[in-house]
């Protein structure tokens, strides 16, 4: 298998990858928590988004697989 169909697997297994992982909320936006929470030292659930760098790492994860398999 040539260079370029890997690295069309590699992008298609990542895409699934993440096309079913929850959506995290992002920071931005109005807060939710209240002033008693952050007293009480509840925990922070809230995550950012999925970045570029993970999404990338994770393309050149699938592709080494790929690259590996004989």
């Amino acid at each position: 298998m040539d260079r370029e169909s890997k690295e069309s697997i590699a992008a298609r297994l990542t895409h699934a990858f993440y096309a079913n992982a929850e959506r995290r909320p992002g920071y931005l936006g109005p807060e939710r928590r209240s002033a008693e929470d952050l007293a009480e030292g509840l925990p922070d659930h809230r995550q950012g988004t999925v970045t570029p760098g993970e999404v990338y790492k994770t393309f050149k994860r699938f592709l080494a697989m790929l690259e590996n398999e004989k």
